[in-house]
């Protein structure tokens, strides 16, 4: 399947949640974007963004914890 949504890849530390609220505060969810965050954890520590912008955000958040196709 094609998909020909724009994709926005952004960067984040794991104690850099601050932006990314902000960011998703003010994201459009009608907007024709695709965010993907890719966060830096150590790889015993479980990710909680996908919880915490849950709370920042009308778009739909799915936290992906193995490859997939984009």
């Amino acid at each position: 399947m094609k998909n020909d949504l724009p994709l926005i890849a952004i960067d984040a530390s794991s104690g850099g949640f601050k932006p990314h609220e902000i960011f998703f505060d003010n994201a459009d969810p009608k907007s024709k974007f695709e965010y993907i965050i890719i966060q830096h954890l150590a790889p015993n520590h479980k990710s909680l963004l996908g919880e915490l912008l849950f709370w920042h955000t009308q778009i739909h958040i799915q936290v992906i914890e193995k490859e997939i196709v984009v």
